[in-house]
Order: C-alpha cells, then structure tokens, then sequence
C-alpha cells in the first residue's frame, strides 16, 4: 500500500504538471493573437489624432508589440529551463 506522503507527492506532481501546461498554453494563445494585433496597427490610420489626447503612432505600437513578443519568448524560455522545478512543485502565488 502507498504511503499517505507518497500519494499527497502525487498529487502535487500531477497539481503542478496541469499547472505547468496551463501556463504554456496562455503563453502560446498570448503570442499567437500578436500578428493579429499587429495587421489591427497597420491598419489604423496614421494621421487621425484624439481631440483631447494623444493616441501612440502605430511605430510605437509596433514596437511595444515586439517588446511583448521578445518578453514572452524569454519567459518561455526561463520556464523550460525550469520545467523540472515547476512540475515537481507546488505552486503558490
């Protein structure tokens, strides 16, 4: 028969492997809408400005996008480095 601190390590691993997978999907659905955002920008017309603010030029935008882009690539990357840590580990914010 298991032991009770075998079957509670199970369930954390199997809690933090859901988790794990959870997190790189939000990831990869947050990427994966960026080239939607970006044909959004290129679209939008450059020379309308706000009455009584200031609106980003598209540039700007376009390159806040690659910012986000670059961000989330290295994030991605620091969680595979840690995918080890993050599975076998419980969780908490």
């Amino acid at each position: 028969m298991a032991s009770v601190s075998g079957v509670v390590a199970t369930a954390v691993n199997e809690r933090a492997k859901r988790k794990y997978g959870e997190l790189v999907t939000c990831v990869e659905v947050l990427v994966g809408t960026l080239p939607r955002v970006e044909k959004h920008i290129k679209a939008m017309d450059k020379g309308k400005k706000g009455r009584t603010y200031k609106m980003a030029t598209p540039d700007e935008l376009l390159k806040r996008i690659g910012m986000i882009r670059a961000g989330l690539v290295d994030f991605t990357e620091e969680c595979k480095k840690r995918e080890t840590e993050l599975t076998t580990t419980e969780w908490t914010v």
